[in-house]
Formats: C-alpha cells, structure tokens, sequence
C-alpha cells in the first residue's frame, strides 16, 4: 500500500516537473487539489487519489503533450481534454485505467458540463506545485458530481472549507447540488 501511495506522488511530481520545464502555466485539479486543501487545515485529514489532474490553455496543448511523452506518458486527446498512461505504471490496473486527465480551460470535459472549466491563472502556488483555488475547485466539482466528488464534498465540509455559506457563490443547478450535500453529506 505505501509503495503503490509512492508511486502516486511521484507520478503527480513528473506531471508537474514535466509541464514546468516547458514553461506551460498548469493548475493542479481535482483529487490531489481537494487533498492539498483538506491538509491545509488538518495535515492528517488528506485522502489519497490515484491520479492526478490539471488544468492548461488551449495553446499549450502540443507542448504539453510532447512535454509529458518525454516524461514517459502515453497522452490521448480528445475533445476538451488529454486523457494520460503512465509508462512505467508496473502493473495495468482495471479500477484505474487511466492515471490523470489534462483538462482545457474554457472547455468542457463532457458536452453536457453546466459550465466550462476555469481559468489556469485561478490557481496559488505550493511549495509542491500550483492548485486551483478553492471556489473553482469546489465549481468544478459541482459540475461532475460524482460519487467522488461528494466524497471530496465531506472532506472539504470535515475540515470547514465548504460549509452552507457556499451555495449562494454559485448558479443556481450547481447551488441545488452543493446545498444537497451539505443536507445529507453520507448521502
């Protein structure tokens, strides 16, 4: 288990190290960004995810494709984002077939997104890498709800980042999915 952590975060340093050298503005998304967060208040309360999402322009996507094929990632574009396989993943997994997705900023992931994703330069830097600043996150995360996305809900909730104050930031669809998490987070 802590080996195949290891591997996580090492992955996660190579997308970063690898969009970094070339110069390409990223933010970290997703998972690692809401575990970033979470452990800002509580070192602790982090939970672990097996794959590491970013955020680019639309400019810089052939750079970043050849930028993390040199970093030894296989990289698929489709519409609205890179979908990447690590190379030197030792084993293939069937529960984590892919190892991180680079979304475009002003795109959409899916074509039935509510809303486009966020700018790149919504981001602060880390000591580690650069993360999409709350209220974008926890934005994008309303427009996938999913089950993991609540479940990064509870844990942004857990640690008092998103609380019933939150649904008025936000459109009224995406107000109504928030303010029900808050109602029934184990839900």
């Amino acid at each position: 288990m802590c080996r195949a952590l290891e591997l996580v975060e090492l992955r996660c340093d190579r997308i970063v190290t690898a969009l970094a050298s070339a110069r390409i503005p990223y933010a970290i998304i997703g998972g690692q960004a809401v575990k970033h967060w979470v452990e800002s208040v509580d070192e602790g309360a982090g939970r672990n995810t097996p794959n590491t999402d970013a955020l680019i322009c639309r400019a810089d996507v052939a750079r970043a494709i050849s930028a993390l094929c040199e970093a030894r990632f296989d990289c698929c574009e489709e519409k609205g984002h890179i979908k990447l396989k690590d190379r030197d993943r030792p084993t293939e997994s069937k529960l984590v077939p892919v190892d991180g997705f680079i979304l475009i900023e002003g795109e959409r992931f899916r074509d039935d997104d509510l809303e486009v994703a966020p700018q790149v330069t919504d981001c602060i830097e880390s000591p580690r890498f650069r993360f999409l600043l709350l209220e974008p996150l926890v934005k994008m995360k309303l427009v996938r709800f999913r089950i993991v996305d609540r479940v990064h809900f509870r844990d942004l909730m857990g640690v008092g980042l998103v609380d019933e104050t939150w649904p008025e930031k936000f459109p009224a669809e995406l107000a109504c999915r928030l303010k029900e998490v808050l109602d029934d987070p184990i839900g």
